[in-house]
């Protein structure tokens, strides 16, 4: 996984971060994110930083972030980006949150886009019973996963008459899944798979799509052709981002607390 994402890492911007569709999920995402912070100026562990791009958005808000990811390369392009800022870079697996290094007594744990889709659910559900030890008393995790049942490729792969595909999420996995060019072992899931591998001290409190209407990053070239879909998708996502469509988004995000 490590090297995969060493690959990826100098076109990531280019292909997701600073492509429209990219912004507009991104936009939904911090939607949540502003709504969620509990403390104006708490310590956040990011997991799966990538390039930066979300540590840099919650040092702006006040936040005290320590950014980790388990690509040299991705770490490298986020301390160029974030230079000059009060952000702390460290590489980290996901399967490693028991390091005796790592501080303990985060307000936020926040994975975003996907990373965690990198872990089968036997390393899902260690990752969460870890992450679990490195939360304040009253902190909480804010997670966006890819979901298994993604509305708007199961209606475009539909229209390509191809319904293998359409029904690719759900298979099961893992998937190979293209990231800038780079193949990526991918499992998905939805809320529900979540919230059945926490530990007994959780809960998932709040559960929301992401992308139910703006289109998954490869349908991209498709919304350069008409800029006005993806217009029209950013308008009605608020409209359709109901709890009850949480899983049939290109992803959701979860904000899980302490029972």
């Amino acid at each position: 996984m490590v090297s995969d994402f060493d690959l990826a890492a100098a076109s990531y911007d280019v292909g997701f971060t600073n492509s429209s569709i990219g912004k507009a999920q991104r936009r939904r995402v911090y939607h949540y994110l502003d709504r969620w912070l509990d403390n104006e100026s708490g310590t956040v562990l990011e997991l799966n930083c990538g390039t930066g791009t979300d540590a840099i958005y919650l040092t702006g808000k006040g936040q005290k972030v320590t950014a980790t990811d388990a690509s040299t390369a991705m770490l490298e392009q986020a301390r160029e980006k974030a230079a000059g800022l009060n952000i702390r870079f460290r590489e980290l697996n996901l399967l490693d949150l028991d390091d005796p290094s790592l501080e303990k007594n985060y307000d936020l744990l926040f994975s975003n886009f996907g990373g965690l889709n990198c872990l089968h659910p036997a390393q899902l559900g260690r990752f969460l019973e870890q992450a679990e030890k490195l939360m304040a008393p009253t902190g909480q995790m804010i997670l966006v996963l890819m979901s298994r049942s993604c509305l708007l490729e199961q209606w475009y792969y539909r229209y390509k008459s191809d319904p293998a595909a359409a029904k690719r999420r759900s298979d099961g996995g893992p998937l190979e899944v293209m990231v800038d060019g780079v193949a990526v072992p991918t499992w998905y899931y939805d809320p529900k798979d979540l919230e059945s591998l926490l530990p007994q001290n959780l809960k998932l409190v709040k559960a929301y799509p992401i992308g139910i209407s703006i289109p998954p990053s490869y349908m991209q070239q498709g919304m350069d052709k008409h800029p006005w879909l993806l217009k029209l998708g950013a308008v009605l996502e608020p409209l359709l981002a109901t709890p009850s469509l949480a899983h049939r988004g290109d992803h959701f995000i979860v904000k899980i607390e302490r029972s």
